[in-house]
């Protein structure tokens, strides 16, 4: 992925952002199961212990701040935090996301925003805060930093050339690996990174076309 691609956006308006959903809409599991899957490959226990106490970062310093990374940690704690940031922000993205997937109320969620606040108003908060404070361009950035990191470099390139080969049928592509188990492990791996990248351009869009509206009703 150059620089180019990693921040080409896919979803630019409400009927494609809807369509995404009903798609993705069972998918909630898969993509958090990934997150834990990429910190034990990592094996990084500072990493790990970020991640574990961001929960009480939250309550500490508030969700602003961690994530405009205004938190002071030690000197070589600094890329083990930014790791565990980005994927606890990730984390709380997909959870308060597909919240609001499951009440029918994410792609339009000004409109039921005074009813989503009376339930929960940290869902729309945490989910804007994010989008607007990190960006989809942050996290494609970072997160292909670390599919690169765990999966290594040359891996990446054989998955996504193979994936990308119209000759090789869609049955074909899904039994790739199978006699691998590390490069099984590898093929998964870049399929979430795929699943996450529509993911982000879907809420960060949706954050966008929310804006939009709230800017008209002013």
């Amino acid at each position: 992925m150059n620089n180019k691609e990693s921040v080409k956006r896919l979803v630019h308006n409400q009927e494609q952002a809807s369509k995404i959903v009903s798609i993705i809409s069972e998918d909630e599991a898969i993509l958090l199961q990934m997150i834990e899957n990429i910190l034990f490959a990592l094996n990084n226990p500072i990493v790990m212990e970020h991640y574990n106490n961001y929960p009480k970062y939250i309550e500490e310093y508030g969700i602003e701040n961690l994530l405009k990374r205004k938190v002071e940690f030690e000197e070589n704690d600094k890329f083990e935090f930014e790791v565990a940031n980005m994927l606890m922000a990730l984390q709380l993205l997909i959870s308060c996301a597909f919240e609001l997937i499951k009440e029918g109320k994410l792609v339009d969620y000004n409109k039921h925003r005074q009813e989503v606040a009376e339930k929960n108003n940290f869902r729309i908060y945490a989910i804007e805060s994010i989008i607007n404070m990190l960006g989809f361009k942050y996290f494609m950035t970072h997160i292909y930093n670390l599919v690169i990191l765990v999966v290594g470099e040359d891996n990446y390139k054989i998955i996504t050339k193979l994936f990308s080969n119209e000759d090789i049928s869609m049955l074909e592509k899904d039994n790739l690996f199978t006699d691998n188990s590390v490069m099984q492990y590898n093929k998964e791996i870049v399929i979430w990174f795929g699943m996450i990248r529509v993911f982000i351009d879907l809420i960060a869009c949706i954050v966008e076309l929310n804006a939009d509206k709230d800017n008209l009703e002013m």
